[in-house]
């Protein structure tokens, strides 16, 4: 798998490096509610972020007909389980889609969930 799963924290130098965008789409995947997990799905021209990746958040997607193709960025506002344990699914669907890189940033270590 050619997926790269890289923890890294965002630095100006990041933000700086993405392509400039003209529309942008935010998404609720998941409100906490009913068992749905905490998630969002942003999308631009160029690419598609998910900011926390709960289970089921890959049939979430589908059902809603986005499409999980593009994602490039994924988020974790707090490292447990019920924030990145859709990971998975999600990134094989993403490979599957023919997505060489797929960027994890979460917060920095020691950080209290």
């Amino acid at each position: 798998m050619n997926i790269i799963f890289k923890l890294q924290h965002l630095r100006p130098k990041l933000i700086l490096k993405m392509p400039p965008t003209s529309l942008m789409h935010v998404s609720v995947i998941g409100s906490g509610r009913d068992g749905t997990p905490k998630s969002l799905l942003i999308c631009t021209d160029t690419t598609r972020y998910l900011v926390n990746c709960g289970e089921g958040t890959q049939r979430i997607i589908t059902e809603h007909r986005s499409k999980a193709s593009r994602i490039q960025h994924a988020f974790f506002t707090r490292m447990t389980w019920d924030y990145f344990s859709g990971l998975l699914g999600v990134a094989l669907t993403v490979r599957a889609a023919g997505v060489k890189k797929m960027f994890v940033h979460g917060p920095p270590k020691g950080a209290s969930s």
